[in-house]
């Protein structure tokens, strides 16, 4: 009778699994890194929010903070961390998009308010803009030697500006300072130019 020696098990079997528990571990690593790559990319996102928007930033930056001592209290080890910091993520997750929501429902208010003080004929060095009731805009820059000028529909308003465009071909005009009246004269400062509503 002939005896059959068998081994237990492949020679190839101890370094496929010394790579797959490799693979693991590095793909564990990487994993927490995203997810601490994910916080501090949030953290930069609310501070962005708080900046923008002088209304709620004192509420914003609290917020922030709050989340910033949650962070601190995370347990070091990265296998107890990876739990707790991915909901950590996914809390300043919804509050981002609310913050933003909150933006945004505030730039329309201002939008809106400003919207109808808009309306008239501007002028200011080198600049002409006229907005009539109906939302069509006529534009005439003079700068530098060339001359600009832009017929277009009045697409969207918000505190800080306004575009005007058509065809999804838009220009972005920066109100830097609302439509006010000074000694009984409307003024607005739009792309840095003071300008006057004639009466």
């Amino acid at each position: 009778m002939s005896v059959v020696e068998v081994e237990p098990h492949p020679t190839y079997f101890l370094p496929v699994v010394t790579f797959l528990g490799l693979a693991l571990a590095l793909a564990c690593g990487s994993a927490i890194e995203q997810m601490e790559s994910t916080y501090l990319d949030r953290v930069q996102r609310i501070e962005a929010a708080a900046a923008v928007d002088a209304s709620r930033s004192a509420a914003i930056l609290a917020e922030r903070d709050a989340f910033a001592a949650r962070y601190a209290a995370l347990p070091t080890d990265p296998v107890a961390r990876e739990a707790p910091l991915g909901v950590l993520n996914q809390d300043m997750r919804a509050a981002i998009y609310a913050d933003e929501a909150a933006a945004v429902a505030a730039a329309e208010v201002a939008g809106a308010a400003m919207r109808p003080n808009l309306q008239g004929s501007w002028s200011g060095p080198g600049v002409q803009l006229v907005i009539d009731p109906g939302g069509q805009v006529h534009s005439e820059t003079h700068a530098n030697g060339m001359n600009t000028n832009l017929d277009a529909p009045l697409q969207t308003v918000t505190g800080t500006g306004f575009d005007v465009g058509v065809f999804g071909i838009t220009t972005h005009f920066v109100v830097t300072v609302p439509p006010h009246v000074v000694a009984g004269q409307w003024m607005m400062t739009v792309d840095g130019v003071e300008l006057t509503r004639s009466p």
